[in-house]
């Protein structure tokens, strides 16, 4: 009798605890409303997720399902990167809704991954041999599509030739490398926190992730020799292997819901060229990525304003002696939010909100913001990123 009493009490305080975790709101975002940088000129944000996985290679879903998941949460594109992409084909891309799809694929190449997003899905492939010609020849020639460096963190993955002139940019956020990182690394924390998982899986991940999971060290790095646009995969198949079997954890939708690549428009998207301005978009680095736990961060935009009143977006390249200024705007939020301000790698300003500032020298200027979020029981407070911006460089040519 006395088993199924102290049974019960466990289960009791599980749950209490559990109530207690699922009502912490880590939302510091205020309200959302369009980015506006003159009265007349208003600024669009589109967010969506690359590197996604579905039963046509590691993942747990269909493809159909997968967008279901995606338009219920509110996404503008989602990017299929299928693994094992020999002989197969995808069938073209399509709108749902406001939903763009895209397909492609994570193509092996040399010590690493790629991940090749094929929006006319054109591609076909018979042997690795030809996947390394094929990308040999569209990284010296270039092309239209987005070519990312996958999880360059991800053990035996690591990156160590020359920047390819024509890639698109590099994943510095991982989400699947968080996890593995954290269980490698940390598995008390990770094993101690996954019980509290159900009750609010954002909250287990901000416990688990770490800056050693990002690889924010060589894109400061690449970023040196060229502009390289950043992006965070998703990397989601929602498989988790148990023996022979595995279970759908975690979620696609909770995924999907924790980290997204925002592309930032002067134009309102139109049907009819959508899918082309996104990839474009994305192509030439008109984006940042955020941990969306924290909130929708749209109304976040880093730009530089030339002496002409014209705004060059992140991803752009601009002659030092023509930028009056650097502009940072943020979203209302309902926490103070520290805005840090990254040349060449080096932090050289650090404020509250919003921030204007005059270069003087040539570089390369990117933005962070961090937030500090209370963690419940301990009241730990620690500076955690919530937005990466792309990188604009202020050249003397």
């Amino acid at each position: 009798m006395k088993i199924y009493f102290y049974l019960l009490l466990i289960i009791f305080l599980y749950l209490s605890v559990g109530v207690f975790y699922s009502n912490v709101d880590l939302v510091i975002v205020e309200e959302t409303q369009p980015i506006s940088l003159e009265a007349d000129q208003d600024f669009y944000d589109y967010s969506g997720v690359i590197n996604v996985h579905s039963k046509k290679s590691s993942g747990s879903s269909s493809i159909q399902d997968i967008i279901k998941y995606a338009n219920d949460i509110g996404l503008d594109f989602v990017i299929f990167n299928e693994e094992m992409p020999l002989g197969r084909k995808e069938p073209p891309s399509i709108n749902y809704g406001k939903l763009s799809v895209f397909y492609g694929f994570e193509l092996p190449y040399k010590n690493t991954s790629i991940l090749f997003t094929d929006r006319m899905n054109e591609r076909t492939f018979t042997s690795n041999s030809e996947i390394q010609i094929f990308l040999s020849d569209y990284f010296e020639n270039g092309g239209e599509e987005l070519a990312i460096l996958a999880h360059p963190n991800k053990p035996g993955f690591e990156w160590k030739d020359p920047i390819p002139q024509e890639i698109s940019g590099m994943e510095v956020l991982n989400l699947r490398e968080v996890w593995r990182s954290s269980w490698t690394d940390r598995k008390l924390l990770f094993l101690r926190t996954l019980v509290f998982y159900p009750f609010n899986p954002s909250l287990f991940f901000l416990n688990i992730y770490s800056d050693q999971a990002v690889s924010i060290e060589l894109w400061d790095k690449w970023n040196q020799q060229s502009v390289v646009n950043g992006f965070v995969g998703s990397d989601v198949n929602s498989k988790l292997r148990i023996g022979k079997s595995h279970i759908n954890f975690p979620g696609y939708k909770t995924i999907f819901s924790m980290a997204k690549n925002h592309v930032v428009l002067k134009q309102e998207l139109v049907s009819a060229q959508k899918d082309k301005v996104i990839v474009d978009a994305l192509n030439r680095g008109s984006s940042y990525f955020s941990l969306d736990i924290f909130g929708d961060p749209s109304g976040f935009v880093f730009y530089a304003l030339d002496k002409n009143s014209k705004t060059h977006m992140m991803g752009s390249e601009v002659n030092l002696l023509e930028v009056d200024r650097l502009k940072i705007e943020l979203p209302n939020t309902r926490v103070k939010v520290k805005t840090v301000l990254f040349k060449d790698s080096r932090v050289i300003k650090k404020t509250f909100g919003a921030l204007e500032f005059e270069p003087s020298e040539s570089g390369v200027y990117r933005v962070e913001l961090h937030v500090a979020p209370t963690f419940p029981l301990f009241r730990e407070q620690k500076w955690i990123p919530w937005v990466f911006s792309n990188p604009i460089k202020l050249s003397l040519e």
